[in-house]
């Protein structure tokens, strides 16, 4: 065991890169396979209610129980659209940037344990 922690300590760069490291880190995990995924069972309801009653139908469907969520979609249907790797890029791309600031969070919370902020950032893209 401590073999291998010393070779993942061996395993360093500079700081600047870990946004990089990590966008490779989910490209790695959930790009590979865009080309050949379609849309999961929840997104066909999504689409077809945009495509169908509009943005209006989304804020009808979602009033109930999650408001937000309608503006949410009523953002980034027109972004999207309905081909799927669109929505995969995106939610590949929410992925990172979500992955990145926690690091970015956890670098201001933990000044001294900078190697612990970036296997947070790291686990936290997977």
């Amino acid at each position: 065991m401590k073999k291998l922690w010393t070779r993942i300590k061996a395993f360093q760069f500079p700081e600047t890169f870990t946004p990089l490291v990590i966008l490779g880190v989910c490209a790695a995990a959930y790009g590979l396979m865009i080309p050949w995924i379609g849309f999961y069972w929840d997104d066909w309801p999504f689409t077809w209610i945009y495509d169908t009653f509009g943005p209006a139908g989304l804020t009808t469907y979602f009033e109930t129980k999650r408001p937000v969520l309608a503006w949410i979609y009523q953002v980034t249907m027109p972004l999207v659209g309905r081909l799927p790797w669109k929505w995969h890029v995106f939610g590949l791309a929410w992925r990172w940037i979500s992955a990145t600031a926690l690091w970015g969070l956890l670098r201001v919370v933990w000044p001294k344990r900078r190697e612990l902020a970036v296997w947070a950032g790291l686990l936290f893209a997977v």
